[in-house]
This record gives structure tokens, sequence and C-alpha cells, in this order.
């Protein structure tokens, strides 16, 4: 219900409504305008649950930034070129995993998705990159666009830190 509040306006965007907000909606509108499962809430209005996908699953790339740096969009990377290319191992596995996990949190349809309740397939992206790192399947450029991207990272957070002081 939240993201129907956040798309109407009636809500800011990373807020949830109250309870008593939920039973006054379900008062107005019956009890079968909100789904009641998971699978009833992908289902329930699918044009909603794509759009809210792509914006989820953007944001939540974007934000892997923070964590990672670029470690996870190059994992991505490095699969999506390995599946193109046909070389598809069973070495492809951890970053398969970690896409998949990314886009099931995307796919529900909810007014956000947190980058903590992601720390899972950040840290098999993590351990993957460091296997392609270590073994040299990366180019020596890589690894140094994302330690100055990290940098950057840190130097913005204690300057944010520093605001508030």
């Amino acid at each position: 219900m939240a993201q129907l509040l956040v798309n109407e306006g009636k809500l800011p965007d990373q807020k949830h409504q109250s309870w008593e907000e939920t039973d006054a909606y379900l008062l107005e509108h019956g009890e079968n305008s909100l789904p009641k499962t998971t699978a009833d809430g992908i289902l329930f209005d699918f044009k909603l649950t794509l759009t809210e996908f792509v914006k989820d699953f953007t944001s939540t790339v974007i934000l892997s930034i923070r964590q990672t740096g670029m470690i996870f969009i190059f994992v991505i990377a490095y699969l999506l070129f390995a599946i193109f290319r046909r070389k598809i191992t069973p070495n492809l596995f951890l970053p398969f995993v970690s896409l998949f996990l990314v886009a099931a949190f995307s796919f529900i349809v909810i007014s956000y998705v947190e980058t903590r309740w992601l720390i899972a397939p950040y840290i098999l992206a993590m351990l993957y990159y460091s296997d392609l790192e270590f073994d040299k399947k990366l180019p020596k450029l890589v690894p140094l666009i994302n330690q100055m991207l990290l940098i950057l990272v840190i130097f913005y957070g204690t300057y944010k830190v520093f605001l508030k002081l």
C-alpha cells in the first residue's frame, strides 16, 4: 500500500503508512483492494510490478556503489559478458545468485528496497570479484577505478559527517 500512496503523492518516498491508514484504506476500498500474499502482490497489478521492478533494481544497483564501490556492477557486467560470449560455466554461479537475489528483492513491490537487506548478494559479489582479481582475469584498470571510487565515497561521507557537526 505504501507504494500506491507514494505514487499518488500522498506519502513521501521511502516512508511507510501507519497501520491505522492501512485499516482506513481497506475499509474505504474493500478487503480485496490490496493483495494478501507476496505472490498476489506481484500479480495484482503487473504493470505496477514491472515499473517498480525497474525503479527498484536501478536504484539498488546505484546504491550498491556506497557499499561495494563498483564491485557489484563489475561482477554483473562480467556475468552478462560471459553469457553474451556463450562462455557459461559453473564458475558463474556466485554472480548469478548475486544478481538473482537483487532482482528478487526488486521484484517485490514495496515502497523502497533497503540496501542493508542485500548484504548477502553484495558479499557474494565481493567474493567473486576477489577471485577474479586474484586470478588476474580483470583488466588492471578495473581495480584502480574501484579503489578511486571508494576513496571518493569515503571523502564524501566524511564531508557529510563534518557538515552535521
